[in-house]
């Protein structure tokens, strides 16, 4: 027999604009659906009153918010904020990384692109995570901990810039780079080592990494280097950190600033987020 108890309900805050439509039924009320929840926009209810009292309201209700920040709709950010303020459970959905604005950059989002299907695969896993651990922050996310590279904090766009003078050790026919990252506890609870993980995924033919370093070829373009994570617990407020080991090729620009794109990939226990910046390498 089937349980009479209401679903938790998810409130969606998205641009109401036909372009969405797709998006909303196929991609967030599908997952919804199938992770055990109903969801609803403003615009699907009737009611009496302003619209902005009862968005607030069916913030306050929700046991889920689920936000849509693609083409930084100025609505979207500021009902965002006020879940924020009431410490609502909340979902970031966006088509492009762009989208999000500096402010939101340590906050984890589902990068969809162009497909719906991605998005109702990994909405699903974040919802059904929310409602099977209701008590719980979302574990492991950006704004739970933070990474930084040569004192740069890790977030979208970021450029790092590595002195080659100082950090590179010219081993001929290659370079030798060992490169650290810093990891913060940005929290005031204890972070277990198995609550994420995250590796660097570079160009294939930038570099590559020593014997030292674990790694997983994605394609014959692209390697990323793994995390070994040796800490136990991090405490809050604490750091650790873990460092690399990679080669690169020497050429007659060695001393000329060169670019390499990177991106941070963050592993949690119910989705993993991709962080992509640059490290500008240059000569002193």
């Amino acid at each position: 027999m089937s349980s009479r108890s209401p679903k938790p309900f998810v409130f969606v805050l998205m641009p109401f604009k036909s372009d969405f439509d797709d998006i909303y039924q196929l991609g967030i009320v599908a997952a919804c659906k199938e992770a055990g929840a109903y969801c609803e926009r403003v615009d699907e209810q009737i009611y009496q009153g302003s619209i902005l009292e009862r968005i607030y309201m069916q913030i306050a209700k929700a046991d889920i918010i689920i936000a849509d920040m693609t083409g930084q709709n100025p609505n979207v950010f500021y009902e965002t904020g006020y879940a924020h303020a009431l410490g609502k459970p909340y979902i970031l959905l966006t088509q492009k990384s762009e989208d999000i604005p500096f402010d939101l950059k340590h906050y984890s989002h589902i990068v969809y692109g162009n497909s719906i299907v991605k998005l109702k695969e990994d909405l699903k896993q974040n919802v059904r995570w929310h409602l099977e651990n209701p008590e719980k922050k979302t574990p492991g996310t950006l704004e739970d901990v933070e990474f930084f590279m040569y004192g740069t904090s890790i977030v979208r766009g970021a450029v790092v810039q590595c002195d080659t003078k100082q950090h590179i050790q010219p081993n001929p026919p290659a370079h030798v780079w060992d490169f650290t990252v810093d990891i913060h506890n940005q929290t005031d609870r204890i972070i277990n080592h198995d609550a994420f993980d995250f590796g660097l995924i570079f160009e294939r033919s930038k570099l590559e990494p020593t014997s030292f370093t674990k790694r997983v070829y994605l394609s014959d373009k692209e390697v990323m280097l793994m995390s070994n994570m040796q800490f136990l617990r991090l405490l809050p407020h604490n750091w650790t950190s873990q460092v690399f080991q990679t080669i690169w090729p020497v050429g007659p620009s060695a001393d000329q600033p060169i670019s390499l794109n990177c991106r941070l990939k963050l592993f949690t226990e119910i989705a993993s987020t991709e962080i992509p910046f640059v490290i500008l390498l240059k000569g002193s």
